[in-house]
């Protein structure tokens, strides 16, 4: 596991809380994503409460005793473009 914490996982949007967790789990040292889960709710609404958990990754990363890198978001405008699609 400590070859996991020099390892980086790229994702295009912020990861949502059962993702964050898995990433804290799997022992993974950092996170770098592309779009805020508030920039993703604004592209796809929040009208639906079954899909809406605003928790945010660093919010959950932080919860654990393990520190986990959390850089982001990065490039918001062109990664709302895929979800425009």
């Amino acid at each position: 596991m400590s070859f996991l914490k020099t390892c980086t996982i790229y994702t295009s949007d912020e990861p949502c809380p059962m993702c964050s967790s898995a990433i804290y789990w799997s022992g993974l040292g950092k996170l770098t994503y592309g779009l805020s889960k508030g920039g993703y709710y604004d592209v796809v609404g929040r009208d639906n409460p079954d899909w809406v958990f605003e928790m945010s990754a660093r919010e959950v990363l932080k919860s654990g005793k393990r520190k986990v890198e959390v850089t982001g978001p990065f490039l918001e405008s062109e990664v709302v473009e895929l979800h425009r699609r």
